[in-house]
């Protein structure tokens, strides 16, 4: 590589200008995001963040994740374990410390894409722009909103982190900032599997870098993409690790896997639908759509392209960061829940895509129908994540306010004695993540007690003198290459139950027993006639007769 010295000297203080000038306007963006985003710290824990905190709790060895499957053969996500520890380590089982790390890793990110894109096109208006989509965006929202999605957080920072160094290392060619480069971009492979996808952005943004802004010396160009050859070999590297540890290639094993088709596809569309507003109302997205064809309308599809260099570069990044998703896009029972979190890195492109479309250098016919189209999306977006915020709380609260009342009465009146309990908790709309949920804030539970919803799967976790005891009553489902899996002493997984097997488990062996709501949210015990009537009410009994 040449010598720095040969470079203008005046380069490195413009970007340390340019980084001055972008934090007062991350500054600005971060606070109207904070009022968006006011009521996050009233939102508790659900789903897979129990699984994580009983795992964050027992690992000690901060290398461990990186050598030892400990999500079932579905991910190989060990970076993200650190930032959980240092979490529960400054705030235990406080949800609000963890929903304020992904503030801060939220104000992080826009600042990194605030450069990225300054550097990439020389606007800061265009940079702006993308920033604001991006901090408010609903994709943006469903990654804040459920902490096991941290895994996007995460990986997406350390993707931008590694761009923006990778960009300044272009300009400025110290081999130190490449070298800085490859390192955030292994720790971004080691969040997200998806940001494998980063050294083939790099090589764009370096080629787009060259044909865009003419200030980069031209014998550059040809290396642009022999510069990216250390990200493609610590991707590969990773790929190898990955595999190595899960020992295949991960992810819904045993998940049922739907065609492709229109039917299908509008699906996908209904369930990203009903978190983001634009595509909840078909006529609205043909309405979007048809505003951003007339911001490009041109008679020649080359004057479209060259015309929008920013907007179908922004294009282009969506397209390749979201290609790994076609190994679940088939999997409609993973698609269909919270979906957007699924593009969440393809989200960053729409968002270059969308601030693209405004260039000061259109015509202001143009520029106003742009101007219009953003600030109409922006407050869209921002109305969006800030009402879906209040209805996560609110679903949060009310499911943790289920969870704590069961653990209270599973506690202090369990019937079984000697440990080998199961119970199956009778109730409409539990969490999925009920037994380790309820083992969270009653961890003497693990060696006494599963608890298995009756009308859906639930993820458990147990020590293993309990597992050994009662393991032979649940139904582990292949929905994972290991269920169950093992980490030292814990048992933990997915299982399934049916009315039959339930029935049979309460009446013919011992230690097993229902508990069904009452008023207030408290629970009682159920005897045989008031299980039964239980799973009449919620509907399963009669479905199982019809399916036999």
């Amino acid at each position: 590589m040449a010598n720095t010295a040969t470079y203008p000297d005046t380069w490195i203080a413009e970007d340390r200008r340019l980084l001055r000038r972008n934090v007062a306007y991350v500054l600005v963006i971060l606070v109207w995001a904070l009022l968006v985003y006011a009521r996050i710290y009233q939102a508790r824990f659900f789903l897979d963040d129990y699984l994580h905190l009983h795992l964050t709790a027992k690992i000690d060895n901060p290398l461990a994740p990186f050598t030892y499957d400990v999500m079932m053969g579905a991910f190989f996500r060990p970076g993200v374990f650190w930032f959980w520890k240092i979490n529960y380590l400054l705030g235990g089982t406080n949800p609000a410390i963890y929903y304020a790390f992904n503030i801060g890793l939220l104000a992080l990110s826009a600042l990194l894409l605030m450069q990225v894109v300054q550097h990439l096109t020389g606007r800061k208006s265009v940079a702006a722009i993308a920033t604001l989509l991006f901090a408010v965006s609903p994709v943006t929202a469903v990654g804040l909103l459920w902490l096991s999605n941290r895994f996007d957080l995460l990986g997406a920072a350390f993707f931008l982190g590694s761009w923006l160094l990778f960009l300044r290392f272009l300009k400025m060619r110290r081999t130190r900032q490449l070298a800085a480069s490859v390192l955030l971009g292994a720790m971004a492979y080691f969040c997200k599997e998806i940001t494998v996808t980063l050294p083939v952005v790099l090589a764009a943004s370096g080629l787009f870098v060259f044909w865009h802004r003419a200030t980069l010396p031209r014998d550059l160009a040809w290396r642009v993409v022999a510069v990216t050859v250390p990200h493609f070999l610590a991707a590969a590297v990773f790929v190898l690790w990955r595999y190595a540890i899960l020992g295949s290639m991960g992810g819904y094993v045993g998940e049922t896997r739907v065609a492709l088709s229109l039917d299908y596809l509008g699906r996908l569309i209904a369930f990203f639908g009903s978190y983001v507003w634009v595509f909840h109302r078909p006529w609205i997205l043909a309405l979007v759509m048809a505003w951003i064809v007339a911001i490009l309308a041109r008679r020649r599809i080359r004057a479209i392209v060259a015309d929008n260099p920013v907007a179908w570069f922004g294009f282009a990044v969506m397209v390749v960061t979201a290609l790994p998703l076609l190994m679940v896009l088939r999997v409609e029972a993973v698609m269909s829940y919270q979906t957007p979190r699924f593009f969440f890195l393809p989200g960053i492109g729409a968002c270059i895509f969308l601030a693209g479309l405004y260039d000061p250098a259109h015509p202001a016919w143009r520029r106003r129908l742009a101007a219009t189209l953003i600030g109409v999306l922006a407050l869209g977006f921002s109305i969006n994540s800030y009402l879906f915020t209040n209805v996560t709380r609110d679903k949060t609260v009310r499911a943790e306010a289920r969870v704590r009342a069961l653990a209270d009465f599973t506690a202090e009146n369990l019937p079984a004695g000697g440990g080998e309990a199961i119970v199956y908790a009778c109730r409409e709309g539990q969490d999925v993540a009920l037994d380790s949920a309820v083992k969270l804030y009653r961890p003497e539970l693990r060696s006494r007690a599963f608890v298995v919803n009756c009308n859906q799967s639930t993820q458990v976790i147990a020590d293993q003198k309990l597992y050994d005891a009662r393991g032979e009553d649940l139904t582990f489902p292949p929905t994972f290459t290991k269920n169950p899996n093992r980490y030292e002493d814990l048992i933990y997984g997915i299982v399934t139950t049916t009315p039959r097997e339930i029935m049979n488990n309460y009446t013919e062996k011992s230690a097993v027993f229902a508990a069904g709501p009452m008023t207030h949210g408290a629970y009682a015990w159920l005897d045989q006639k008031q299980l039964e009537r239980r799973l009449w009410d919620l509907g399963l009994v009669h479905a199982t007769v019809e399916g036999e």
